[in-house]
């Protein structure tokens, strides 16, 4: 593989994108979305062993990752639908009396709101490197079968 991969930088990402995640996970939960990221880890291992994959493995996680990159696709649009709601209600707070109630659900909703575009800073981050090792996975696979094709 040409491309050099930083894995320690990759598993930042990872990692600072699970800790996000999991801040928002109750947030979301009460507007009725899931998040759910089961083999998101294994993906990222497998990326990460490019070169020690068979070619249907480099397939299956092109694919994988072409799937990814979806997901946080559609998670951003999610995102923002319940950071707009959010921030509505933040709003609509505000046209009240700062009461000690009121003044407990904005303290509430401000933190919420950072942690939603927290998350949603982390999803582009998501998506970029995605893309990035999507294109890298499959610039391997299409040199190897190039590499097979054209060995004589």
């Amino acid at each position: 593989m040409d491309e050099v991969i930083n894995s320690k930088k990759i598993e930042t990402k990872r990692d600072k994108f699970i800790t996000s995640a999991l801040s928002v996970k109750d947030i979301f939960l009460k507007e009725k979305v899931t998040l759910t990221f089961n083999n998101y880890k294994k993906t990222i291992s497998e990326f990460l062993e490019l070169d020690n994959l068979s070619l249907d493995s480099t397939y299956s996680l092109i694919i994988d990752l072409n799937l990814w990159y979806q997901y946080f696709s559609e998670l951003e649009g999610l995102s923002e639908s319940i950071l707009l709601k959010k921030q509505n209600m933040k709003l609509y707070l505000l046209a009240f009396p700062a009461t000690p109630k009121n003044v407990e659900n904005l303290n509430r909703l401000n933190s919420e709101i950072l942690k939603i575009k927290h998350f949603m800073k982390q999803l582009k981050i998501q998506r970029k490197l995605f893309n990035n090792i999507s294109w890298i996975a499959s610039e391997n696979y299409n040199n190897t079968i190039n590499n097979y094709l054209y060995r004589y």
